[in-house]
């Protein structure tokens, strides 16, 4: 079966009745087009992104870790009901104006990216050489780094405690969905917030 990509639905209005629909699609343009960025990450990626559009009604089927993507534009999109996705989000400081749909792009190409980046540093135990296999003796569960320094400049930034809540969600590699529900803002704020952070204010 081809899943027929009807993209006229993108100009409607955002509602409860079409943002899935529309994250989908938006998830779907864009993983097509980091195909030629991330090569055959991102080509599988979207097969299953594919697979799961296709068959997420079927009775038995269990989504994969790429529906995670529609996800996070979908929590996006709920939060601008009424809206249209070519309605102005934010500008950059180059004074480029962001749309709400360009923003969803950049929701997927962030996320795919930072799978990407740490699938590429994950390595099998297996596919280890003998020399490079971790000793028994050493205790590899035990964190032997040292935060001091970064623990002293978060210090001298005198945020509020919301801030510094932002701060150590992010710092731990949390998505924007995933601080907006520990701090109960809106995704939008929470990303608005850690800009506020990043300069200093």
């Amino acid at each position: 079966m081809v899943l027929k990509t009807d993209y006229s639905g993108l100009t409607e209005v955002i509602s409860p009745d079409n943002v899935q629909e529309m994250a989908e699609l938006l998830t779907l343009k864009e993983t097509k087009w980091l195909v030629g960025k991330l090569g055959e990450f991102a080509s599988i990626t979207r097969h299953n992104l594919y697979l799961d559009v296709m068959n997420k009604n079927t009775r038995g089927y269990a989504l994969s870790d790429s529906y995670d993507l529609v996800q996070t534009v979908s929590v996006f999109l709920c939060e601008h009901f009424g809206e249209y996705l070519d309605d102005y989000y934010y500008s950059t400081k180059k004074g480029k104006e962001i749309t709400l749909k360009f923003h969803c792009y950049h929701l997927v190409n962030k996320a795919l990216c930072k799978k990407h980046s740490r699938s590429k540093s994950n390595q099998s135990l297996e596919t280890l050489s003998r020399a490079t296999q971790p000793k028994a003796e050493i205790n590899i569960f035990e964190d032997t780094t040292d935060y001091t320094a970064v623990d002293n400049i978060v210090s001298q930034l005198n945020l509020s405690e919301l801030f510094t809540t932002i701060l150590n969600c992010c710092m731990s590699g949390m998505s924007f969905p995933e601080i907006s529900r520990i701090v109960n803002r809106c995704t939008s704020t929470v990303w608005s917030d850690l800009n506020a952070i990043k300069r200093g204010t």
